[in-house]
């Protein structure tokens, strides 16, 4: 997270390592990007995270694959202001919590479904829990500092686990 927050506020201000991919087509250089920020993550989390960032940043480009890198670069520049880039992260954690809780529970969620509608609500009722808590926890933490520090992220992500096994 605090990898991310720096390199979206870096974006337009000076090239960043996880920029110039040999590529030239847009889901390679999100999968560059994401590879770039999650490369010291654990063999564990690694999955986890490179599906979530690439979520967040195809999401953050409305889905647009015909996008060149000049343009992916200009629409990603908005990323350094700040309202845009705590939409981002909120973006990205809301993914990330989604995706780590349904890995756990898919699964029994599918098993007990009686139709394909009620397994799709459950879907769209725990993406919606996930980004409820993801924004509180957000609004409680993110708007008081100027950037995320490592103590402001341990802090944030336990609420958001807290608040996620307490339901």
């Amino acid at each position: 997270m605090i990898k991310l927050d720096q390199w979206s506020g870096s974006i337009g201000a000076v090239v960043t390592p996880y920029w110039q991919p040999a590529v030239r087509n847009v889901p390679d250089v999100v999968q560059h990007i994401s590879e770039g920020l999650i490369e010291e993550a654990s063999p564990a989390e690694y999955r986890l995270l490179l599906k979530s960032l690439q979520e967040a940043l195809l999401f953050y480009v409305d889905l647009d694959t015909d996008l060149n890198t000049a343009e992916l670069e200009e629409r990603l520049k908005d990323l350094s202001d700040r309202k845009e880039k705590i939409s981002f992260i909120r973006q990205f954690l809301s993914y990330y919590f989604f995706n780590y809780v349904w890995s756990v529970t898919g699964e029994s969620f599918r098993a007990q479904a009686t139709t394909a509608s009620s397994f799709e609500k459950v879907m769209d009722d725990v993406d919606k829990l996930c980004g409820e808590t993801v924004s509180l926890a957000l609004s409680f933490h993110y708007p008081k500092h100027s950037a995320l520090h490592r103590t402001v992220a341990e802090e944030l992500i336990r609420d958001v686990e807290d608040h996620l096994r307490g339901i």
